[in-house]
């Protein structure tokens, strides 16, 4: 908490030439300029009578004073910046130069670090951080009270306004200028999703890098258009990706595996449910804080309206976690000039299922649905209009993080069917692509976007083209499959049994084991060991993705020692392994299947 970690001194002012700055171990925020002031003039009355009220150094000091107390009234932002930027100059070169004035700063930053045995001497160090444009805090305090955008829940990934054409300006230069110096030849645009306007960026940003090969990362479901209107190339390739990716699944073999899965469950699942219930413990605690902001957005907009006065924070709340939670896609692109057909057939699929599923919402729900599809009313002052567009912006760029972290980074990690499926943009529920259906993408993607790019694997697939390559082979012989897995379980019964813990790791998470074993188990020999180590942790990280038996935020220790320790007793050579010298040849068979398939999908990649 904010309170011990100042009192232990992990909280310190700091000063280098970037100026004065609060720290938190390798964390240093800055502090603001006007404040600069607090900690000049602290004991400034003992280095005048010491150096002499006309010595020149110490009439720096007090004109720098002055200066800070005049920033109050610059306007021009480039103004400020000199000025900041002045002020600082002159301080470091006051320190630099001057012992007698290094000595009276470093003074002043140990009397605002107090001593960890006199908490009362934290005070100066307190009230400097409470005039800050920022408030160090516990970290789980954003996950319900955050006033910024941060990338997904990374609380000191703190976005910039790019929809600010000066920030646009100012955060474009250098690469503009690589550009224009022909050094760079093209851009992929990172996050698309977590713009205020997309459009309107990729517009300036084509405006200003007029012949320039552009792309985005944008994920998009089976059935969804990239938007026409996009100045651009096309995408990253995660569409490609899974389309490509589905012809080598045997779709005719699914109620193989789903009868296959519920045998490991011992029950029946439901794939959409399961997302659901995802995305709404992220609504209910990782992105808590985003709802929390848009709920008061609303609120502020119904509160003026006659015909939304009577709705309550806590209905409008509620409702939006219902519509969040249903969103079919990544997001949709309503601008206060325009709003696509596709846009609205979302928005109202959406409001169909929330409605459905939650009656007794049914005013808040018709009232904020008004709002998303720009029916205001002739009632609404432009004032009123512009909070409401302010809020359609704001709702569109939160449902992306929400489906990245209740989807992508959870859902992939507990849907075990066959994870060879479970990729970014992918729908596991959907078990494999037909031919026709993978013909007809292309022909789309020739006729719109011929220049788009074809990927198998980016930064964030979940696993390598070649380990899906060879999942895939499985849906080819569930037959075999099957019996293997269900041998495999029983002849490693006994380890999960002397581990000492029932059910660890569970039959959900020993079937991922198998499957990320049979598609990534080394072809060499000599690779063994070192294969048992990069398992182990990539079964810590999966367990905490899917958030079932531990998690981020809380591990649960015991259940990974005892997953991993299953997964190294289960590869070992130290002692006679009758799954170990099973397993082995069945993965070399899948593994010599994985290659054609490889080939085969390199080939169609670049046809």
């Amino acid at each position: 908490f904010y309170q011990k970690a100042l009192e232990d001194s992990e909280i310190k002012l700091s000063y280098d030439e970037e100026g004065f700055g609060i720290n938190y171990y390798e964390t240093k925020l800055p502090v603001k300029l006007s404040t600069y002031s607090d900690i000049i003039s602290l004991h400034l009355s003992k280095l005048k009578n010491k150096l002499g009220k006309n010595d020149a150094d110490v009439i720096k000091l007090q004109g720098l004073l002055y200066v800070i107390k005049s920033l109050a009234a610059v306007e021009d932002s480039d103004e400020m910046y000199d000025q900041i930027k002045f002020v600082k100059g002159i301080l470091w070169e006051l320190y630099s130069r001057r012992p007698d004035i290094k000595d009276y700063i470093n003074e002043v930053l140990k009397t605002f670090n107090g001593t960890p045995s006199s908490p009362e001497n934290f005070k100066l160090l307190d009230e400097l951080h409470s005039k800050q444009n920022f408030r160090l805090s516990f970290w789980k305090v954003a996950n319900e009270e955050v006033n910024y955008r941060r990338f997904f829940n990374v609380n000191d990934l703190i976005s910039l306004k790019m929809e600010n054409i000066e920030t646009f300006n100012r955060t474009h230069s250098f690469i503009l200028k690589m550009i224009k110096e022909e050094k760079i030849n093209g851009l992929r645009i990172d996050h698309v999703d977590g713009l205020y306007n997309p459009k309107e960026y990729l517009q300036r940003l084509r405006e200003r890098a007029k012949n320039i090969y552009l792309v985005v990362e944008k994920i998009l479901e089976l059935k969804e258009d990239l938007p026409r209107d996009w100045q651009i190339e096309g995408t990253t390739g995660y569409d490609f990706m899974n389309y490509v990716n589905g012809i080598f699944c045997n779709s005719a073999e699914e109620k193989r595996f789903n009868k296959i899965y519920r045998r490991v469950l011992g029950k029946d699942w439901d794939y959409k449910e399961l997302v659901f219930n995802n995305k709404r413990l992220m609504v209910k605690s990782r992105l808590a804080g985003e709802v929390e902001k848009l709920a008061f957005l609303i609120e502020t907009i119904s509160s003026k309206d006659r015909y939304g006065i009577d709705f309550t924070l806590i209905g409008l709340k509620s409702a939006l976690e219902e519509i969040l939670v249903y969103f079919p896609v990544y997001r949709t692109y309503i601008t206060k000039e325009s709003i696509s057909s596709a846009d609205k057939k979302f928005i109202e699929e959406v409001f169909s299922k929330a409605e459905e599923k939650k009656p007794q919402l049914t005013n808040e729900f018709n009232y904020i649905k008004n709002i998303i599809l720009l029916n205001f009313g002739d009632h609404f002052t432009e004032e009123q209009k512009d909070t409401a567009i302010k809020f359609v912006m704001k709702f569109q760029q939160l449902t992306g993080p929400l489906m990245a972290k209740g989807f992508e980074d959870t859902t992939l990690y507990v849907f075990n069917r066959l994870i060879s499926l479970n990729e970014v943009g992918s729908n596991p529920g959907r078990f494999g692509i037909l031919r026709r259906e993978f013909h007809s993408f292309n022909k789309a993607r020739q006729k719109n976007w011929q220049f788009t790019i074809n990927s198998t694997s980016t930064h964030d697939t979940k696993r390598g083209e070649d380990v899906r390559a060879r999942i895939n082979v499985l849906s080819e012989i569930p037959g075999e499959w099957e019996n293997k897995v269900r041998n495999w379980m029983r002849m490693n019964s006994g380890i999960k049994n002397s581990l000492g813990k029932e059910n660890q790791p569970t039959n959900n998470d020993e079937y991922f084991l198998y499957q990320t074993m049979i598609g990534s188990y080394p072809f060499f020999e000599d690779e063994h060991e070192n294969y048992i180590l990069r398992i182990k942790e990539y079964l810590i990280k999966a367990a905490r993705e899917g958030r079932v038996n531990s998690s981020w935020v809380v591990p649960n220790e015991e259940y990974e020692k005892n997953y991993t320790l299953f997964a190294e007793e289960i590869l070992s050579r130290n002692r006679k392994n009758d799954f170990h010298d099973d397993f082995i040849p069945f993965q070399r068979k899948v593994a010599h299947y994985g290659m054609i398939n490889s080939l085969s999908q390199v080939i169609l990649k670049i046809m």
